[in-house]
């Protein structure tokens, strides 16, 4: 495991996090202030009407990317080259048909279908340029995984930084001088493509054996990619289940305010849960390029290392999160009302248990080892969604929420079972630690019961310093309880041998 370049990408990763809150903090206003809240509302509208597009290419991407980098930093080039090709080969031609499918839009009366104000053609040629962000987007994220297999994942995710910064300079500026919308939708198509030519003769330079190119395509090879493509593709599928129906289902049976109730509060915990997504997603490059070596020995520290850092974060960030999310309600939206002590309790630990879930899935998820787990998942979630028909009939969201805590558990033991494919009897996947959290997670919650049945009537400042006593004092627990000195010994031995004087004051 290079602690370095996982570092690295973990860097460039928050850079990413940083330009994602920069561009809803900026753009919001400044298209305000230029168009107004009607032409703003018809700019998103039409954004909206083709967001579908961004999962085309989910699967096709996601495999090739990974399978060039295990085949490359297995040493065969020549298989890599092969799959390159034909997966940049069917990109391509995906490209091709949505560029010739969105040239629908000039036949249709689209300002009527989407109550717009703007004349006919500037909505069509906006639609036209919104569309082709995607397979552009999709052409240049396949060029910059390339990077990850040379070992330097950090580079392609800083380019994708760069890349979205300059994107959104430019179209800010050109939104302050009042330019028309089909101009602001090709501006992002003209520098994603700039820096897209800029990655190829970067990895020219580096990795010309590697640079993308449709020479060694096979005709043969199409299936074998197609295939596990539609895995994930199914995978994609699964968010829907979990994030969009249930919605759905409590919007017609409890009605629209358990709608709110439960989406502001999962909301609440999403957002105190970015670092650990982010730690899990940090690794993935360091999986991919690990599996594709052979390395076992690398893995397993790769796996329990990591799995330590995991176990650290969600304990304190879900205790934390649990009895400040009164405040962080009041705070955000001037609605403490909306605090519901139980909803808030059931959707700590069924985003915990998912949080490890995820940390486990990525590991088969970043080898290309997702077939069971594509079909696990839809199999589950859709006997989630059934058996929560019944369950927010009679108890209502918390019924749900047990439900779903359930579905998530059934998947976390599942993938561990996988994992032990995966890593072939190199060494044994432990299963201590995820009972562990449960035991921590059912005390704490049972300790903690009392308190949040009578959270919403502290004031909101104390509420904030008991958050704080709570995530310092079940951090100190959870470096107890999951051995978290063995890493802190580990990191700092590697930290030392960089810098001689720390060695010495040892």
């Amino acid at each position: 495991m290079s602690l370095a370049r996982v570092g690295k990408q973990f860097l460039a990763m928050n850079t990413s996090q940083l330009v994602t809150i920069l561009t809803q903090l900026l753009t919001v206003p400044v298209f305000l202030h230029a168009y107004g809240i009607s032409l703003y509302g018809q700019w998103l509208a039409m954004a909206a009407a083709l967001a579908h597009l961004s999962t085309l290419n989910y699967g096709l991407q996601t495999y090739t990317t990974n399978e060039i980098a295990i085949l490359y930093n297995r040493g065969e080039i020549q298989e890599c080259r092969i799959v390159q090709s034909s997966g940049l080969r069917m990109l391509l031609a995906l490209a091709g048909l949505v560029a010739a499918g969105l040239l629908i839009v000039f036949f249709i009366p689209v300002t009527q279908l989407l109550h717009q104000t703007i004349p006919l053609s500037e909505a069509q040629f906006t639609l036209y340029w919104l569309g082709l962000q995607f397979p552009i987007n999709a052409l240049v994220g396949f060029v910059g995984a390339h990077y990850m297999a040379i070992g330097r994942p950090h580079r392609g995710t800083q380019y994708g930084n760069v890349m979205n910064i300059v994107g959104l300079a430019t179209l800010l500026a050109l939104a302050m001088f009042h330019s028309s919308f089909p101009v602001l939708a090709a501006s992002r198509c003209v520098v994603m493509a700039i820096f897209g030519l800029l990655m190829l003769l970067d990895l020219r330079r580096l990795a010309p054996d590697i640079t993308p190119t449709i020479r060694y395509w096979r005709k043969g090879i199409l299936v074998s990619i197609l295939k596990p493509s539609f895995q994930y593709m199914l995978l994609m599928g699964s968010n829907v289940l979990i994030y969009q129906l249930p919605l759905l289902l409590m919007q017609i049976i409890l009605g629209p305010v358990s709608v709110v109730l439960f989406s502001v509060t999962r909301t609440v915990y999403s957002m105190t849960r970015r670092l650990l997504t982010l730690v899990t997603n940090t690794i993935g490059p360091e999986i991919t390029i690990t599996i594709g070596e052979r390395n076992f020995t690398k893995l397993r520290r790769l796996y329990e290392l990591s799995e330590r850092i995991v176990l650290l974060l969600t304990i304190p960030i879900t205790f934390g999160s649990m009895v400040a999310t009164p405040f962080l309600l009041q705070v955000w939206l001037h609605k403490g009302t909306l605090f519901d002590p139980i909803v808030c309790i059931l959707l700590g630990l069924t985003i915990s248990v998912q949080g490890l879930k995820e940390h486990k899935y990525q590991f088969q998820f970043s080898s290309n080892q997702v077939r069971e787990m594509s079909y696990a998942g839809i199999g589950v979630y859709t006997l989630m969604l059934l058996l929560s028909i019944p369950a927010l009939k009679y108890f209502q969201l918390p019924g749900y929420l047990v439900v779903w805590c359930l579905a998530e558990s059934v998947l976390l033991f599942y993938v561990l079972h996988l994992n032990r494919a995966l890593f072939r009897g190199e060494f044994e996947v432990d299963e201590k630690p995820a009972y562990q959290m449960y035991a921590f997670l059912l005390v704490g919650i049972a300790l903690s019961y009392f308190p949040m049945m009578h959270m919403a009537q502290l004031s909101y400042p104390l509420q904030l310093a008991l958050a704080v006593v709570v995530t310092l004092i079940t951090g100190a627990l959870s470096y107890w309880i999951f051995n978290v000195e063995d890493l802190r010994a580990y990191l700092w031995g590697k930290v030392s041998s960089k810098i001689p004087m720390l060695a010495r004051s040892r």
